[in-house]
């Protein structure tokens, strides 16, 4: 059989506590999950746009966030809106491209692609339902890794608000 070589234990705890608010409660890869409220294998590319096409259809965004690069080279984090219950401010850093060589499994043989690979998640802040600007410093990428930003409700709910990082990190 072959394994993920991009899993995590701490990538699969959070996935199932994700999951847990979906309906049916499903855990699988590649899962995509559209607007916290629906999922789709990610390989079925037709479901996987008429889901988004759906979940844009009804988006009422609870928040705005926002990155820039500051003067200092730190990354601020501006998130304002209207959510009520609290929220934590996700750094997430992910390997842009990778290729895989699979040696066993039913893609045995087979080179994989895979793009935006989460490689570190880090809880960086606290949403508290007041305009606020998270400052993070010291934001190390490797090479062929970027970032984004995520705000999530504290109870493994719905993504609230996302932002790539600015351009030009760690440069």
């Amino acid at each position: 059989k072959w394994k993920d070589p991009f899993s995590k234990h701490a990538y699969t705890v959070r996935q199932r506590g994700y999951a847990g608010n979906l309906p049916g409660g499903q855990s699988y890869t590649p899962q995509m999950v559209i607007g916290g409220r629906s999922f789709a294998v990610g390989s079925q590319r037709r479901t996987v746009l008429s889901r988004i096409r759906d979940a844009s259809q009804n988006d009422a965004r609870q928040l705005t966030v926002q990155t820039s690069r500051a003067a200092d080279g730190a990354i601020d984090v501006q998130i304002a809106g209207t959510v009520q219950a609290q929220a934590s401010v996700w750094l997430v850093k992910v390997q842009n491209t990778a290729e895989t060589k699979v040696r066993s499994g039913e893609n045995k043989g087979k080179t994989l692609v895979s793009h935006n690979i989460v490689r570190q998640v880090d809880r960086v802040g606290v949403w508290t339902g007041k305009p606020v600007t998270v400052k993070l410093r010291n934001v190390d990428l490797a090479e062929n890794h970027s970032c984004v930003i995520l705000v999530q409700n504290d109870r493994m709910g719905p993504i609230l608000g996302a932002a790539r990082c600015p351009a030009g990190v760690n440069s």
